[in-house]
């Protein structure tokens, strides 16, 4: 008997062989499969990225009025450092002429000199005083302060205290103290609390509404006042305040956000807010309207200086004082009442007053005093919003005597504009020419897609219609100001001297082919945006793929498992076949030498 057995490498290669044919008849199908649904979903990620990239861009192009992005203005000044403007979109072009005679300032108040080492004749405890401000309209704001002094209190250390009491104070209301066991009698109540001030701008609608059952307790109360303020989420700190000694109990509310000021008045029913003592009308912090200050004259003695945050007459110190039986501010010279002293730095014992008492509308040192157009003007502010409609008027400097007036000129902002423009036509043609390669039918992952198909008829349509419901004689087409759409490389601008011309000229004729209720930018926002987010169109059709794709991936892997089984299985047959050739050799050899 010859020796017909196989070697290992011939076993192993007829393995191999068995393995690639059945791959080939069970797994490559599916992983063909497998990269098509791939590439289908990253090219849905793509298009996904870039439609919102282009929503962007398109929902800047849908504002209106003063916030639209293609009726930008500038303006130039003819003397920067008396007066420059900046404009919205909803100015008028036009020119102005602005001569400086003051600028605005804030109130400030200096103290006299004090010796830093001198003690202080202030009592030890806590003293109170309160600082009225204007607001620009009535009433005023009102800061309540209260500063904790030693038994050894020097000058500097007092001066060091009140400055930081003010600097650091919050708006707080403290009702008056009730005894907590005592029931309350009063009844259902509602009152309110307002952070925006009681100007005439204020309207109920600013208004938080608390309303208390009540019953119960006096601490029962004001749990229930306390946890209906926490639930508004007005941004009042609210808590109940035990006192140790007596057990009475306290409301106490504290404004978070030191630009606010607390108003708070009864509803209806019970007047739980009298009842409580906390009515007050815009407390604020004393740091949201004043920064104090101590500046060291020299190593042995300093000042105190005191300025508003806001600069003008309206938002000026009205009065400053001490409240009974506390001596803070006069300690230091500043329980003023209503008085305004001058400050007097050139005498040999300096005077504490204000740098700038005057408060009359002729002499006043604290207003912006300027003649705008001919017209005499005054304001709190160096930055003044309201003489002309989109205007920012920033003064700057004072007018030297004898110079002709700033002249400032509003004039369409063409580059801005055109910039925005070409914002569009970047995203747009990303967002085209990226569906026209998904859909190539020898290139493209989504090749005959439905959602690629209605996304280049939509963005087509857009790039070469008009717009419904503009006449004929304006621009109702991209065409008309100089921009062009091919069906290969989407829009380009054709005529860029066309294109200025209409952004000079026909400014706001631009703005409705993009903006109006059937604009450009509006259609496309709205016919494009169902494609987006979790229940948009192409994340349903993702998550189609991603079944089939899971569907493919388990069959790859479970036939893969199949056909390295089998191979297995294949190559321990061969294997035992091998073991029993040998065996019968080696019994045709025994046999053969036998008969020998």
């Amino acid at each position: 008997m010859s020796d017909v057995g196989l070697t290992t490498s011939q076993i192993t290669s007829m393995v191999a062989a068995y393995t690639t044919t059945q791959n080939q008849s069970l797994v490559d199908p599916y992983t063909a499969r497998q990269t098509k649904y791939k590439d289908m979903v990253s090219s849905y990620d793509g298009i996904t990225s870039s439609l919102n990239a282009f929503k962007g861009t398109l929902s800047k192009l849908q504002l209106t009025g003063s916030d639209s992005t293609l009726i930008n203005k500038t303006v130039t000044s003819s003397d920067d450092n008396t007066a420059t403007a900046t404009a919205s979109s909803g100015a008028a072009c036009g020119s102005y002429e602005i001569t400086t005679n003051q600028l605005a300032k804030s109130d400030s108040f200096v103290s006299g000199t004090y010796a830093n080492a001198t003690a202080s004749s202030l009592t030890a405890g806590t003293h109170t005083f309160v600082i009225n401000t204007g607001d620009g309209s009535n009433p005023d704001f009102t800061s309540t302060v209260n500063v904790t002094f030693g038994a050894s209190e020097t000058n500097l250390t007092a001066m060091q205290k009140i400055r930081n009491a003010i600097n650091q104070d919050q708006a707080v209301v403290q009702s008056t103290a009730k005894t907590a066991t005592d029931s309350y009698a009063g009844g259902p109540a509602t009152f309110t609390i307002n952070l925006t001030g009681t100007s005439s701008t204020n309207t109920k609608g600013t208004d938080t509404v608390i309303s208390v059952a009540g019953g119960g307790t006096y601490s029962d109360l004001l749990d229930e006042v306390v946890n209906k303020i926490k639930a508004s989420g007005i941004g009042v700190t609210a808590q109940k305040v035990t006192d140790s000694t007596t057990g009475n109990v306290s409301l106490q509310l504290t404004v978070n956000d030191n630009t606010n000021c607390i108003s708070i008045k009864n509803d209806s029913g019970f007047d739980v807010v009298s009842d409580l003592g906390i009515a007050t009308t815009k407390e604020k912090s004393a740091a949201g309207l004043l920064t104090a200050s101590t500046v060291s004259t020299d190593s042995a003695n300093s000042q105190f200086t005191l300025a508003t945050n806001n600069s003008g007459l309206d938002y000026r110190i009205k009065s400053i004082s001490d409240s009974a039986g506390s001596s803070a501010l006069a300690s230091i010279g500043l329980n003023l009442g209503t008085s305004r002293p001058t400050f007097d730095q050139s005498t040999s014992t300096v005077i504490g007053g204000f740098v700038y008492p005057d408060t009359t509308a002729a002499s006043n040192k604290l207003n912006a005093k300027l003649v705008f157009n001919g017209i005499n003007i005054q304001r709190n502010s160096n930055n003044i919003t309201d003489l002309a409609t989109g205007v920012t008027l920033n003064l700057k400097g004072i007018t030297n005597a004898g110079d002709p007036p700033a002249a400032l000129t509003v004039a369409m902002d063409v580059a801005t504009n055109k910039t925005n423009i070409n914002s569009f036509i970047s995203g747009f043609n990303t967002l085209y020419n990226l569906l026209k390669t998904d859909s190539d039918h020898a290139l493209g992952a989504l090749y005959a897609d439905s959602n690629v198909t209605s996304l280049l008829s939509t963005l087509s349509n857009s790039g070469m219609s008009t717009v419904s419901g503009i006449d004929s004689s304006t621009i109702n087409c991209l065409y008309k100001m100089g921009i062009s759409f091919s069906s290969t490389k989407g829009l380009s601008i054709s005529d860029d001297t066309l294109l200025t011309n209409c952004l000079t000229n026909k400014s706001s004729e631009v703005d409705a082919l993009f903006n109006s209720t059937n604009g450009i930018a509006n259609i496309l926002y709205n016919k494009l945006n169902p494609y987006l987010g979790a229940g948009g169109y192409i994340q349903k059709s993702e998550d189609s793929i991603n079944s089939n794709l899971k569907f493919v991936t388990d069959k790859i892997t479970a036939n893969t498992a199949a056909v390295k089984k089998s191979a297995a299985d294949l190559q321990t047959k061969y294997e035992n076949m091998q073991v029993q050739l040998a065996a019968l050799q080696q019994s045709q050899t025994t046999i053969n030498a036998l008969f020998k």
